[in-house]
């Protein structure tokens, strides 16, 4: 796949699907955020939002198509992260079960810290991920 055909553009809401637009328009309020581009197919957004000083909190919503541009999209999402000198800290949970984003998380250069009991609105466990800058 041609990496000039992938873009990162600032997020609107607009570019979200409409099962996942009121969640993103929690998370983008605060948040440095974009929606990630094949050409002209939505793969998903990302942002990181800021809970004090220094420390931001990683979010990700990936269309089902997202999977086949994994390596691509973890590129660019990782990029961007590096360029984010701001925070000493950027800490993001994942579903205990869910292995495709643990993965993820690996590739985008996250630390697995530990797990989080009943931490999802339905009481599913989960992992805390963090990269921590010196």
């Amino acid at each position: 796949m041609d990496m000039k055909a992938y873009r990162l553009i600032p997020m609107e809401v607009c570019h979200v699907p409409e099962g996942l637009r009121a969640q993103a328009e929690r998370n983008l309020s605060g948040s440095i955020a974009g929606s990630l581009f094949y050409g002209d197919e939505f793969l998903g957004c990302a942002g990181v939002k800021q809970f004090w000083k220094g420390v931001g909190e990683a979010w990700f919503f990936m269309t089902p198509e997202s999977s086949r541009h994994g390596r691509m999209i973890a590129r660019l999402i990782k990029k961007r992260l590096e360029s984010m000198q701001e925070y000493h800290r950027i800490q993001a949970t994942v579903e205990i079960d869910f292995k495709e984003g643990i993965r993820f998380m690996g590739f985008l250069g996250f630390h697995r810290e530990g797990i989080l009991k009943k931490y999802t609105a339905d009481a599913k466990d989960s992992l805390m991920f963090a990269i921590i800058r010196s």
